[in-house]
């Protein structure tokens, strides 16, 4: 994974706890299984949206 792409996720994590997507609370749990399966909820919609950020622009047609 290259620098840009850890950055990018960061980022949309970052909104989809800041937007209440996921909830902050349930990463911080002190119940670990709350907390690990909160914690791959978020990395899952964090690689879905990645995902669908990448192919959009490997669709979007280049300038000439």
């Amino acid at each position: 994974m290259t620098d840009a792409e850890i950055r990018t996720k960061a980022i949309i994590a970052a909104a989809l706890i800041q937007s209440r997507t996921i909830d902050p609370e349930g990463l911080a749990s002190g119940n670990k299984a709350i907390s690990d399966h909160k914690l791959a909820h978020l990395r899952d919609l964090t690689d879905k949206i990645y995902a669908a950020i990448a192919t959009e622009q490997e669709r979007a047609p280049r300038p000439s």
